[in-house]
């Protein structure tokens, strides 16, 4: 049904679309054009300096001014990959079967809530 009715409209616009034009002043796309190119320079700032704040980076970077082996400091990343990924697979596995996906949400982060407020009040005062 609704398919039906969406491509009536699509006809419908199809056969009255040089009846119908949209007069977009000049600064709006002027504004727009500003507003892509900002977003793009902020974009890609963000990615390569988000290359060298994560732990990927900085903790195999401290691991060799403290005299680490070098086994040791090249396994940091393979070793932080898998500790991510593990939670991720198993949270996938387990949600799979879920039926009401945002009550679920909602639950689980409220799971969270008191461990965060204990480590905040422990931590603040």
């Amino acid at each position: 049904m609704q398919l039906c009715c969406y491509w009536q409209s699509l006809k419908y616009l199809n056969k009255n679309a040089n009846k119908r034009t949209i007069n977009i002043p000049n600064f709006l796309t002027s504004i727009n054009k500003r507003n892509l190119a900002l977003n793009c320079v902020h974009e890609a700032s963000w990615g390569f300096g988000i290359a060298f704040h994560n732990a990927y980076a900085v903790i195999p970077l401290f691991l060799s001014m403290l005299g680490a082996p070098n086994g040791v400091i090249i396994s940091v990343a393979g070793l932080f990959s898998i500790l991510i990924a593990i939670p991720q697979l198993f949270s996938a596995i387990m949600g799979r079967n879920i039926r009401n996906i945002k009550m679920a949400a909602i639950g689980v982060h409220t799971l969270v809530w008191p461990p965060i407020f204990i480590a905040g009040f422990t931590f603040a005062f």
